[in-house]
């Protein structure tokens, strides 16, 4: 084979610059050499398998590829490292095993979208795919899905990094994933207010592997109250739980959090601020292009009304990172001070 490509294949792409040697023996065959390129990335492949009238009878396949796009959509782009392997005996269904790296990839939907499961469909259930047309639905999996931080989650309501170690089990049509997707660091947005998350955990278990165990923390400064969010249970139906300090009504503070409307009466929003900041808080990611900002950097913070001033003014805090260690700062605080100067990140858990 030489100078061959295949159509689109979705959600992955266009295989091309597909070149190798298969030789066959009967009905045996050993792939000699297999190169192709996948989104510009290469790929590998090597290895024997042998079939029947019924499929498979013997095989041990490697596949190897190195950042390739696992998937290409409007709103996620996945990337990652494969090492995976193809083995058959004969006796029972093909198994797919290995590890997936995931690394450098960018969701854009809203979070809310990807917890509407439907349990009684796989492709709509974790891992999020099936593949139900035989021979392959019967195939096995175990295969290891890690990721250090691998996607950057930039959606109207939350913006942060997820790492995840996972292991895929069932089958091919049956897919289950085991383990856990964690939140390393975020940001839950309001268009009045926000919250750092402290920890965010999803976890998928052996005794309920279809329906994610959520386990979050949310807590930030907003007009001088700390407030603070718990969200845990099962994703269909969590349990959410806002706290303050000093004590709010979960009523008051989602007033205060999505419609400026402060408590205390310290600081009081004119309908035409109300609006521009709904606007922004609508249209930020065009703003950002407009400026010329990657959105999957967050280089620029900007924060105001974590506290307020005696005499009724916002405080606001200027943030632009140079680079991941040193940022540039401006900040007019709550006791009226203008302050400005470098800050650096010596240490990073």
């Amino acid at each position: 084979m030489t100078n061959l490509a295949t159509r689109p294949i979705e959600p992955m792409g266009s295989v091309r610059d597909i070149e190798g040697r298969i030789e066959f023996h009967d009905r045996r065959a050993e792939i000699s050499s297999f190169r192709a390129s996948l989104g510009g990335q290469p790929v590998r492949a090597g290895g024997t398998f042998a079939w029947n009238a019924g499929g498979l009878t013997n095989a041990n396949v490697f596949l190897q590829a190195t950042n390739i796009s696992l998937v290409r959509s409007v709103d996620l782009f996945l990337r990652g490292d494969l090492d995976l392997r193809i083995t058959a005996d004969g006796r029972t269904p093909p198994k797919i095993s290995g590890e997936v790296a995931l690394n450098d990839s960018l969701l854009f939907q809203d979070i809310g979208n990807l917890v509407k499961l439907d349990l009684k469909q796989p492709e709509q259930r974790p891992p999020f795919f099936s593949v139900p047309e035989p021979p392959l639905a019967r195939w096995g999996l175990d295969v290891r899905v890690r990721g250090k931080e691998f996607l950057r989650v930039l959606s109207p309501v939350f913006r942060g990094s997820v790492s995840t170690g996972l292991q895929l089990t069932g089958t091919l049509k049956e897919p289950a994933a085991l383990g856990d997707v964690s939140i390393e660091k975020g940001q839950i947005l309001f268009p009045f207010g926000s919250l750092d998350v402290t920890r965010g955990a999803v976890q998928l278990t052996r005794q309920n592997p279809h329906l994610p165990r959520v386990d979050f923390r949310g807590q930030g400064m907003n007009f001088g109250y700390n407030i603070s969010v718990e969200v845990t249970g099962n994703s269909d139906s969590p349990n959410i739980i806002f706290n303050s300090v000093p004590s709010l009504s979960t009523r008051e503070i989602m007033l205060m959090l999505t419609a400026g409307e402060i408590p205390s009466g310290a600081y009081s929003y004119t309908d035409v601020d109300k609006a521009s900041k709904l606007g922004y808080f609508l249209g930020k990611e065009f703003i950002n292009q407009l400026l010329g900002l990657d959105p999957g950097e967050d280089k620029l913070l900007f924060r105001t009304g974590e506290y307020v001033t005696d005499d009724g003014q916002l405080t606001y805090r200027i943030e632009y990172r140079l680079i991941d260690w040193l940022s540039v700062f401006g900040e007019y605080t709550r006791f009226r001070d203008y302050n400005g100067g470098l800050k650096f990140n010596l240490y990073s858990r």
